[in-house]
C-alpha cells in the first residue's frame, strides 16, 4: 500500500507488464497465501489421504 515502494502497482490487481519488483511482490505474497491455505488442511489429513484443490483460471481482458 506504500505508493513510494518500487512494488507499488498503482492500485492494479494484475501484474502483466509490471516492473520486476511488482512481480516479485505478487509471487512472494502468493507463496505465503498458499502455505497458510494448504498447511492447515495437511494437518487434518490421515496417512495416505488426499487433499483436492480445485482452482479456476480466468484470462485477463
Amino acid at each position: 500500500m506504500d505508493e513510494g515502494s518500487p512494488a507499488w502497482n498503482k492500485g492494479r490487481i494484475f501484474y502483466t507488464n509490471a516492473p520486476k519488483e511488482v512481480v516479485d511482490a505478487y509471487a512472494t505474497q502468493f507463496a505465503k497465501d498458499m502455505e497458510s491455505f494448504l498447511f492447515p488442511g495437511a494437518q487434518e489429513l490421515v496417512i495416505g489421504g488426499l487433499l483436492a484443490v480445485i482452482t479456476l483460471h480466468t484470462c485477463c481482458p
